[in-house]
């Protein structure tokens, strides 16, 4: 029995989140994933909204709200960005 481990999404301060709000101008927000060493793809679902590159790092691009994904080791966790 092998026991899945808790993944999280952490921001540039290390603080686990399902949210978080930028502005269009901001530097670029590096996201992480906690529990795996394994290679993260990421993808944002509107890509007018926010990019997000292979680092996980995400660029506001315009004022809206989208979601952002990490798949890694067979499990899909989200986060939500807001520009304003």
């Amino acid at each position: 029995y092998r026991r899945q481990r808790q993944m999280c999404i952490r921001d540039s301060e290390g603080t686990a989140q399902t949210e978080f709000a930028m502005s269009v101008g901001d530097p670029a927000v590096p996201l992480t994933v906690d529990g795996t060493d394994s290679t993260v793809k990421w993808s944002t679902e509107n890509s007018g909204v926010v990019t997000v590159n292979s680092a996980g790092e995400v660029t506001a691009v315009a004022s809206g709200k989208t979601t952002v994904t990490a798949e890694v080791d067979g499990q899909t966790l989200t986060i939500t960005v807001i520009v304003w």
